[in-house]
């Protein structure tokens, strides 16, 4: 790992930040934006860390929405069915930026606008 470090440091600064933030099943849910806004990395440079991370079979990372599950084994619990896997079931930490939080809190809704919804 010494070698690697010297070769791609920032790569493994990606992944101490990632393991770091892991529970028990070794996953976290963050967007590649939120990982360069809290790393202070261009997202080009995280999009690359990301390649070179899976390249050398250090995570494995599947997408949700606008973010990513980064794990650093394969220790989820599938659901198959007919052979085909068709749902992952993860204990997680979710991670987002200052910035992220500030868009969910602009686009939340307001308990009277929640008031004023009627299911038809």
């Amino acid at each position: 790992m010494i070698a690697f470090t010297k070769k791609h440091g920032s790569a493994r600064a990606l992944l101490d930040f990632l393991a770091r933030h892991m529970k028990r099943n070794n996953s976290v849910i963050v967007s590649n934006t939120a990982l360069a806004e809290i790393l202070n990395m261009s997202l080009s440079t995280v999009n690359k860390n990301i390649r070179i991370l899976k390249d050398n079979k250090l995570i494995s990372t599947a997408r949700t929405g606008s973010a990513s599950i980064f794990y650093l084994n394969k220790a989820v619990v599938s659901c198959v069915k007919d052979g085909e896997i068709k749902a992952f079931k993860l204990d997680t930490t979710v991670i987002l930026s200052e910035k992220e939080i500030k868009y969910q809190v602009k686009n939340m809704a307001t308990r009277e606008e929640l008031s004023n919804f009627e299911i038809n």
